[in-house]
């Protein structure tokens, strides 16, 4: 079985397109909100932003599990 990776659900998670972008930017990972605009055209993240992800949700108590985001294809 074929799964998806709901970027939307993540960025919101982390308080929408712009606040994720500029927490990304606050740990060093440099992106714009049409970077963010992408992952959700291509329902992928590229790997350094998603550990990075990971360090920001730690420091700022955000609950991220990557199984909460993989949902089966339709």
């Amino acid at each position: 079985m074929l799964h998806t990776f709901n970027t939307k659900k993540m960025i919101k998670d982390f308080g929408g397109r712009t606040q994720t972008a500029l927490k990304l930017r606050q740990h060093g990972f440099d992106i714009t909100v049409d970077g963010i605009d992408k992952w959700n055209k291509r329902s992928s993240v590229p790997f350094k932003a998603l550990t990075t992800l990971q360090v920001i949700a730690k420091n700022e108590k955000i609950r991220f599990d990557m199984m909460d985001y993989i949902e089966p294809c339709t």
